[in-house]
Parts: structure tokens; C-alpha cells; sequence
């Protein structure tokens, strides 16, 4: 089975309440969601369905939290590996 065909994007602020307003627009519409992040692929994760939304949430590109002592970074999906 080969990739879908989304039917929309949309390119959200870094606000989390933009992002909420397209998830809420997807919503009324019936629409699948894809979430795409920094757009490496190295997770795979951004494969489009038939007729869904793909959400670029590469604007989100904030590093949230650091935690040196237990090795934890706690960041937004925008973020690249070398940020």
C-alpha cells in the first residue's frame, strides 16, 4: 500500500493554541490529522492518509527543559537533532 493523498496542510504558529485550532478544524471536517514535525524523516511517523490535514509543527521549534542529571531534554516537535 503506497502513501495516501492528504487533502490539506496546515502550517500552525508555535502557539499551541494554533495548532489546537486546526486539530478543532480537522475535527469538524471529519479529517484525519497526520502530525509532521521537523521533517528529517528519521521517525517515520508523517506518512499522509487519504483526505487527512498534515499539520507542519516545525514552527514549534522551542527546547522546553533541560535535565543534565537524568539526561532528559524536553523539547517541541519542530526541534532538529542538532539544535
Amino acid at each position: 500500500m503506497g502513501p495516501g493523498r492528504p487533502g490539506h496542510r496546515g502550517r500552525p504558529g508555535a502557539q499551541r493554541s494554533d495548532v489546537q485550532a486546526v486539530v478543532r478544524l480537522a475535527a469538524e471536517l471529519g479529517a484525519p490529522v497526520v502530525p509532521r514535525g521537523a521533517g528529517t524523516g528519521l521517525s517515520g511517523g508523517a506518512n499522509a492518509v487519504d483526505r487527512c490535514i498534515v499539520v507542519d509543527l516545525s514552527r514549534m521549534d522551542a527546547i522546553l527543559e533541560i535535565d543534565p542529571e537524568n539526561l532528559v531534554c524536553i523539547v517541541q516537535p519542530g526541534i532538529v537533532n542538532n539544535d
